[in-house]
């Protein structure tokens, strides 16, 4: 995703106004701690939360390497992010119906929605309105015909004064605390319906592979965010996924590559996951000297010949064509599905695909993307 430097800027902007908003409302929300379903859910259960006459698409789940619908046929999913929920309590205003079929009309299925463990949390009764704000954008995601994927993007095990303002930030692994009470809620909302998809950690970066699958002790500024590093017990990708599965028997959830969410290596092979119905993530940036296209092999390309793989993120910071032409070739070889790097109206260099909230593409990267959604849209008629 982008870097760091650009993320606190779009922070320290965002500061006051979500301060002005805090202090305006009065709604306490408390959090329930985290339990398990008390009872199995149907694996194609009648949709929530939609607006009357509105229906949902397909349940998917995973069938070998592939996601397939209810009928077992072939889905493959293409898409944008829509950030700024992990970091502004409320958003960046663009979460309405009008904007969903905005990226409907690009000939994308799905869109990826990042989120915060804190805000969701509201420890401190700063962020009352998130879950109604979260609730309404998968509504009207929905209603515009797309598959929806919840991602959590920022999470605050340490409890720092400014995670409340931010959202928290990047840490290397999820705790036990706050990011297992966000699935339990999530997972309470949205386990009956099958076309709602959970990426349990964006951007897991922790000191090796063997501890972004196990766990274990973990220190970082949580990608240069704090001024001091935090120390904490992080739980491993295989653990995390087998607590969420325990509240979310049939959804299929997301597990993203160490090293931001490049690196799924080992999958498959070396690292063994417990819980079933997953569906693996890489996300790789034309960063100048890594995730480079010599790299793709090892670093989700194998993985993907035995093991289902997406990206949930990928994007080229120039807003050229030249890396992303690659590795759409790449993704397609490996019958792939694919979200690119994000919906937003913001600067070039993020990167973005739009001028404009209609959904004007800024050219090359934008008008590329959008021509291989709907060929794509075409072909699956």
């Amino acid at each position: 995703m982008p870097s760091s430097s650009t993320r606190r800027a779009i922070w320290q902007a965002a500061i006051l106004s979500v301060a002005v908003l805090a202090a305006a409302l009065t709604i306490l929300v408390e959090m329930t701690p985290p339990s398990p379903p008390a009872a199995p859910i149907a694996a194609q259960a009648t949709a929530t939360l939609l607006p009357p006459g509105i229906k949902t698409l397909s349940p998917l789940s995973i069938q070998g390497t592939t996601i397939v619908d209810a009928t077992g046929k072939h889905v493959t999913l293409l898409g944008v992010t829509r950030s700024s929920l992990e970091y502004l309590c409320g958003g960046d205003g663009h979460y309405q119906l009008a904007d969903f079929k905005a990226i409907r009309a690009w000939g994308a299925n799905v869109v990826r929605l990042t989120l915060s463990s804190e805000f969701w949390a509201n420890p401190h009764q700063s962020c009352p309105p998130y879950h109604a704000t979260v609730e309404a954008a998968v509504s009207n995601a929905r209603a515009a015909g797309l598959y929806v994927i919840l991602a959590m993007q920022q999470n605050a095990p340490a409890d720092l004064p400014n995670d409340e303002i931010t959202g928290g930030a990047q840490c290397p692994l999820p705790d036990a605390s706050k990011d297992l009470a966000f699935w339990h809620d999530l997972s309470a909302l949205y386990r009956d319906n099958g076309d709602i998809l959970f990426e349990i950690l964006s951007e897991p970066h922790a000191p090796s592979q063997d501890i972004w699958f196990a766990g274990g002790t973990v220190t970082s500024d949580c990608n240069n965010t704090y001024p001091q590093p935090i120390t904490y017990t992080g739980l491993g990708m295989d653990a995390f996924a087998s607590k969420i599965r325990g509240y979310a028997p049939h959804t299929i959830l997301i597990i993203s590559g160490n090293g931001y969410g490049y690196d799924v290596s080992g999958v498959g092979q070396t690292y063994h996951f417990h819980a079933k119905n997953l569906l693996f993530a890489t996300h790789a940036f034309d960063h100048p000297t890594v995730q480079r296209p010599d790299d793709w092999a090892r670093a989700f390309g194998e993985a993907a010949a035995t093991e289902p793989v997406i990206a949930t993120e990928f994007g080229g910071y120039n807003c050229q064509i030249g890396y992303i032409s690659q590795e759409i070739a790449y993704f397609q070889s490996l019958h792939m599905s694919w979200l690119a790097w994000g919906w937003g109206a913001r600067a070039c260099d993020e990167p973005s695909l739009i001028r404009d909230w209609k959904g004007t593409p800024i050219a090359p990267y934008g008008t590329y993307i959008r021509a291989q959604m709907l060929a794509q849209a075409t072909k699956d008629g």
